[in-house]
């Protein structure tokens, strides 16, 4: 793919491979670089297809987005589109800095592990969670959960609620 990226039987194979794998990161990094890669071999027609194949995976406003390149690909080397999966692309630094770290799919993974964690009293792993939200600003790993534990009647330990507004003042600040 890098030797000839304009080819777009090798774009196709790459999502193929792609929409096996759940998740939305893999399809969304191999689609913006079909679309970057092919800007110039592939028409709207193609891209259009590889789109309609792939969105039932994708997060619906990324699919509009992507929709927004079919008819004329202005597709940046360095996008919004792209992702840490990308190979001929790059995501930009604007992304928010979770985005650069860890996808949705990775952080609703691990909410879902520090949920299991949360109830079998893994005081090590809460403490590594709390710290990767605080690195990663994952707040959406960190809402989850949080919401998880207020809604089964818990209360949050000084750690958690100290993290709740850190995460709320640099989202204020950015």
């Amino acid at each position: 793919m890098v030797r000839h990226p304009d080819r777009l039987d090798v774009h196709r194979l790459r999502l193929k491979a792609a929409l096996r794998v759940s998740g939305t990161e893999l399809v969304q990094g191999a689609l913006a670089d079909l679309f970057y890669g092919c800007r110039h071999s592939a028409g709207a027609a193609e891209r259009r297809e590889a789109l309609q194949w792939v969105q039932p995976q994708l997060n619906p406003l990324v699919a509009r987005r992507f929709e927004s390149h079919v008819e004329r690909c202005t597709l940046a080397q360095c996008n919004a589109l792209a992702t840490r999966h990308s190979v001929l692309t790059t995501p930009t630094l604007d992304a928010p800095q979770r985005l650069l770290r860890c996808s949705t799919d990775d952080s609703k993974a691990l909410a879902s592990a520090t949920l299991r964690a949360w109830h079998a009293g893994d005081a090590a792993a809460q403490e590594a969670f709390l710290l990767h939200c605080r690195v990663c600003r994952d707040v959406l790993a960190f809402m989850l959960v949080r919401r998880d534990i207020l809604r089964s009647g818990h209360e949050l330990p000084a750690a958690w609620r100290a993290m709740f507004t850190l995460l709320q003042q640099e989202a204020v600040a950015a």
